[in-house]
């Protein structure tokens, strides 16, 4: 390659790294993982799990999943500030927690000790319990909750959603 080549392709290459820099372009090797957004149908017991995806393909918003026929009873977050991975608690009735609706359960396998922040839809509120079946220390009933507390925090094995 001759010289005149070789210094267009570094000015090339240093008009690319700048422009990296400066939009704060990161490269695959330094970005930040994906948050996961999780799915609980307690009407079914249905549950799977998606990555974020980072160009549109994103998890459904509040608002898409309550315009389906599942709406959104609470979210769960796996951080304080309500940030972090997602577990949607949904189910099939419109009304959600209105007239003395309530439904229980234990949280997936990976959402066991995972939860530091929440709130919920409809009119539900949720209690938190330390260990499965309902058992232990309980946390709520609340509406909402940007962090469930030093004492609390990343303690939840199940739950009620109750109006």
């Amino acid at each position: 390659m001759n010289n005149k080549i070789r210094g267009q392709a570094r000015a090339v290459l240093a008009i690319a790294a700048a422009m990296v820099a400066t939009v704060g372009i990161a490269s695959p090797a330094n970005a930040a993982p994906a948050d996961t957004t999780c799915y609980l149908n307690v009407d079914t017991g249905g549950y799977y799990c998606e990555e974020a995806q980072s160009f549109g393909n994103a998890a459904p918003s509040d608002a898409q999943m309550s315009a389906s026929s599942i709406y959104t009873y609470a979210k769960l977050f796996e951080d304080s500030q309500y940030r972090g991975d997602a577990l949607y608690i949904t189910g099939y009735l419109a009304e959600g927690c209105s007239g003395g609706y309530s439904k229980s359960g234990n949280l997936p396998g990976d959402w066991n000790d995972r939860v530091s922040s929440f709130y919920s839809y409809l009119g539900c509120r949720v209690k938190l319990y330390q260990h499965s079946g309902l058992t232990g220390s309980t946390y709520g009933p609340y509406t909402y909750s940007s962090w469930v507390g030093s004492s609390f925090n990343d303690q939840a094995s199940s739950y009620v959603l109750m109006d």
